[in-house]
This record gives C-alpha cells, structure tokens and sequence, in this order.
C-alpha cells in the first residue's frame, strides 16, 4: 500500500464512520447530496486530524475541502499527506 493509498483508507473510512450508509464513489458530492452534514463533517474532519495527525483549522472547514472523497484528498495533499 502506497502513502496515498493509506490516506485514502483513512479518509472512506471516516466518511463510513459519519455516514454509514455512503455507498458512492471518491467523486460523490458529499454536502449537495446530504450524505454529510455539518456535524458529520467535523466528525469527518476531527478523525482526519487524529488519524493522520495532521491540525484541521477550523477556517479549512469549507465545504470545498469536504465536498467529496477526492476533495478531501486534495486538500489533505496541500497539508503534506
């Protein structure tokens, strides 16, 4: 398993976690099609943080960052993972 494929790994499962029923793809549009939340989202963001240790700021919280898996991916790529 590649680094990329570990934090991939992490982020499906936080998604799971906050939404057990997710079964779309790492390009499903999270928020616009009510899969997360605002909570779920945190949950999402907090387990990222802990997992990968690697701070969240609550100002990165957009909706850019958590729209999809692959959304997540990218922004994580910016924060060095």
């Amino acid at each position: 398993m590649t680094v990329d494929d570990g934090v991939l790994t992490v982020i499906r499962e936080a998604v799971h976690k906050a939404a057990p029923a997710f079964d779309g793809d790492d390009e499903t549009q999270l928020i616009t099609q009510q899969v997360l939340d605002s909570l779920a989202v945190l949950k999402v963001a907090s387990r990222l943080e802990n997992q990968l240790g690697v701070p969240i700021r609550d100002a990165e919280l957009l909706p850019r960052n958590f729209a999809s898996i692959s959304a997540m991916r990218a922004f994580l790529a910016t924060k060095g993972c």
